[in-house]
């Protein structure tokens, strides 16, 4: 029976096998003339590669991946030749140093040139997206006017990130990945959900990047949340493993909306009309804070002509309008209970991370107290939040754009399939 190793076997384990050496994880003088490879070291970071090439290439390991036998043995002596074959064939390719990232959301599309070695971004620019008919369309528009066109990309979108066609929640837009890669005529394509792409960003945050709003230090190396409201609302997580942070996708933002008093209530029962359920992302958005706004009117007997959420925000914070003041104090409460519960459901000691394009602009507003008190207020768990910190991310979408040349430079690093 093999030992089991701790963390997945990358390049440097083969070597460190070829060689005769210990592999980590292996106890004290546990060499061995055969490489075992149980199970659990392909389930997370999918299947190794060896310079660019699959495992398949080496020893018939390959096979055994997709036949499920297991476990894989291969001696040491075999090993080294099938390395020797593909170091003479298959050549480490130079990764790119430049790439285009894209952030695609349900209102505009943001586009830049990455370092991937620095993450600074160059030539970033916003674009409505319903300016163009297809995300193929407003990257090719992009692509036309930077100096250098890039063989890479990273593209983050709103959306679930499942299968060959990937289709946005809050948008017409749809792609087949493999389809949108050829048309840019890019070497290498990742495709990303938007706030994974945020939750990548956050180890490379600045200090200055960041408005903290209530807690303490952050807990080193535990699980953190990213969320934020928009077009939609984002949720993502980041944990720490053995090869580093590993961002994880979700589409949180639709779970349902919880109310808690005879307001809420009665604002809930107009919130439904024309809809089977009520996510959190009916209110917490920018159309829901100007659909909140339209219902506390209309309880308060007013009529307001249609409004979008910047002028909500705008109507609050001037002081003269109450149903505007009322509205984005619900925004808050209900941003605050939301993120209490991402929280819990990730144990997000490490902070809990308030991005996207609203938020930066109501740092005021969600400073304010209710925003926080709403999220320790879960009962016999208030202990536990009240430690946690929580940042408003100060500079906006460009953190996504950030966090998807963190996602690309790492997989440039160690590729994986997948």
């Amino acid at each position: 029976h093999a030992p089991k190793s701790t963390r997945p076997l990358w390049p440097n384990h083969f070597l460190a096998a070829a060689g005769g050496h210990t592999l980590p994880g292996y106890p004290a003088g546990g060499r061995s003339d055969r490489l075992y490879l149980p199970p659990d070291e392909v389930v997370d970071r999918g299947v190794p590669v060896l310079w660019g090439r699959q495992v398949a290439d080496v020893g018939g390991i390959g096979r055994a991946l997709r036949t499920g036998s297991w476990p894989v043995r291969i001696s040491r002596q075999g090993l080294r030749a099938r390395m020797a074959i593909a170091s003479s064939t298959s050549p480490p390719r130079a990764a790119p140093r430049k790439a285009l990232v894209a952030d695609i959301g349900g209102t505009n599309a943001r586009l830049a040139i990455a370092d991937l070695d620095t993450l600074e971004l160059a030539n970033a620019v916003s674009l409505r997206r319903d300016g163009f008919p297809s995300l193929e369309a407003v990257a090719e528009s992009y692509l036309q006017g930077v100096a250098e066109r890039p063989s890479a990309a990273a593209i983050a979108v709103a959306g679930p990130v499942v299968g060959e066609t990937v289709r946005l929640t809050n948008s017409p837009w749809s792609f087949r990945r493999e389809a949108l890669r050829a048309a840019l005529g890019l070497d290498e394509c990742l495709f990303l959900n938007d706030f994974e792409a945020l939750a990548h960003a956050l180890p490379h945050l600045a200090p200055s990047d960041l408005q903290q709003i209530g807690g303490s230090a952050p807990a080193e190396r535990a699980p953190k949340v990213v969320l934020g409201p928009g077009t939609g609302l984002g949720v993502a997580g980041l944990v720490w493993s053995p090869s580093g942070w590993v961002a994880l996708a979700s589409e949180g933002g639709h779970a349902s909306l919880a109310v808690k008093d005879a307001r809420e209530f009665a604002m809930l029962e107009r919130l439904t009309r024309g809809r089977e359920r009520l996510s959190v992302e009916g209110v917490v958005s920018g159309p829901g804070l100007a659909e909140t706004y339209h219902v506390l009117a209309e309880m308060a007997g007013q009529t307001v002509a249609p409004v979008e959420a910047p002028e909500v925000v705008r109507r609050a914070l001037g002081g003269y309008d109450a149903c505007a003041r009322e509205a984005l104090e619900r925004f808050a409460v209900w941003l605050g209970r939301f993120a209490g519960d991402a929280a819990l459901f990730f144990g997000a000691r490490g902070g809990v991370y308030i991005g996207g394009g609203i938020a930066p602009q109501m740092v005021h507003a969600l400073s304010a107290g209710t925003f926080r008190h709403a999220f320790e207020a879960k009962g016999r768990m208030t202990p536990y939040l009240s430690p946690i910190p929580v940042y408003v991310i100060l500079i906006g979408t460009k953190a996504a754009l950030k966090g998807a040349a963190a996602a690309l430079a790492g997989r440039v690093e160690r590729p994986a399939i997948g």
